[in-house]
């Protein structure tokens, strides 16, 4: 054995969810049920995402990210707990990972279509919601009273 690989730690599903325990354990299991947002469908199971029945590419950690908000669908995730749960980062990050992967998912998921479901919540952060279009606008009001 490699001397070096004892020094190695791997990061479990339950290493996030133990440390709170709000969130469900990481990523799916096998034989999860998908998942549906309108028109769009994760298959967690299969690491597949359709939209209108049109296949969706998508890297792995777009993935994990598009899975985490839709298990939490029209609930605002903040910046903290996206970049804890997709890329266990533990404190507060400069990076702009987060903000590149969400521009990606934008791209792929809601480019072709007049429903977008991706929303950024200005200084919250991003939630996926079913009914865009009248969430966007409710969430608009919100904010400007």
């Amino acid at each position: 054995m490699n001397r070096h690989a004892a020094k190695r730690s791997v990061p479990t599903s339950n290493t996030f969810a133990s440390a709170n325990t709000k969130l469900p354990p990481a990523i799916a299991v096998s034989n999860a049920p998908s998942l549906h947002l309108g028109d769009l469908t994760l298959h967690p199971d299969e690491n597949a995402v359709r939209r209108s029945g049109k296949t969706i590419q998508l890297c792995k950690k777009e993935y994990q990210l598009l899975e985490f908000l839709a298990r939490h669908k029209n609930k605002v995730m903040n910046r903290n707990t996206l970049l804890e749960y997709v890329w266990n980062y533990n404190v507060q990050s400069l990076t702009n990972t987060l903000e590149v992967h969400m521009s990606k998912l934008r791209r792929k998921i809601d480019a072709d279509y007049s429903n977008k479901i991706i929303q950024t919540v200005y200084g919250l952060g991003y939630k996926l919601c079913d009914n865009a279009g009248n969430d966007e606008q409710k969430t608009k009001k919100i904010l400007l009273t």
